[in-house]
């Protein structure tokens, strides 16, 4: 019984299911199962049969598109509380991303065939679903587009706007970004070299618009960067 306390309380945590009644996450819980990987693991490449939807439990997660001459380009990096695989359950039959660990990782998953039994029973989960697959594919044309045609610094200010809009936490400082990211990390959301990302975090803090340490990132002049993001 505590055991399935326990999972009924971390599904409540996934933005996905967090309508759903008790009974209804009770059946749920009846075809959930936990998966782990170690930091570098691969979950799926392209390709491969969209047979699963997932949950991210723990961890970080990366999904990156690979471009026809093998060039990957990230366009999002997941934290906990987040689904991904989710095209699975409409027209993808294959896996058209990426995905993979960026640290040790836990993961709730589901096979298609069972979460879209489930759907169809739950009329307010399909519609979260089909809000949530569009979502994910205007993010993913609109990181592509970004990534083909803007400069560096342009997409590096979109970048941390997009992170602070959706990790920032507002103090005496200015947006401070949690979790903190890395400079590899940011380098593969705008598809960048880790060199040149730092050249232009240091440019950027010179211009008063961000200050970095102690792991974190702090917007100083959101209005600045916002203009930023815009030039190109």
């Amino acid at each position: 019984m505590k055991n399935t306390c326990n999972l009924l309380w971390q599904l409540k945590q996934f933005d996905l299911l967090d309508q759903l009644k008790e009974s209804q996450l009770e059946e749920l819980s009846k075809w959930i199962k936990d998966l782990k990987f170690q930091k570098g693991d691969l979950i799926y490449l392209p390709g491969e049969p969209s047979e699963s939807v997932y949950f991210l439990k723990e961890g970080k997660v990366k999904l990156s598109y690979l471009g026809p001459e093998g060039k990957e380009f990230t366009v999002s990096i997941l934290d906990q509380g987040e689904p991904f695989g989710e095209m699975s359950v409409v027209d993808e039959e294959d896996r058209s991303l990426k995905a993979e660990a960026l640290a040790d990782v836990v993961l709730c998953t589901i096979s298609r065939r069972d979460f879209l039994h489930f759907a169809d029973q739950t009329p307010e989960l399909s519609l979260k679903i089909a809000k949530k697959i569009g979502q994910h594919r205007r993010e993913i044309q609109n990181n592509l587009t970004n990534l083909l045609f803007k400069d560096v610094p342009t997409r590096l200010a979109g970048i941390l706007r997009k992170l602070a809009s959706e990790y920032g936490e507002h103090n005496s400082e200015g947006i401070r970004i949690t979790p903190s990211f890395t400079h590899e990390e940011i380098s593969q959301l705008i598809g960048s070299t880790r060199e040149t990302t730092t050249a232009n975090l240091n440019k950027f803090e010179a211009e008063g618009l961000i200050e970095k340490g102690r792991g974190n990132i702090v917007i100083k002049d959101e209005k600045g960067l916002k203009a930023r993001a815009s030039m190109n």
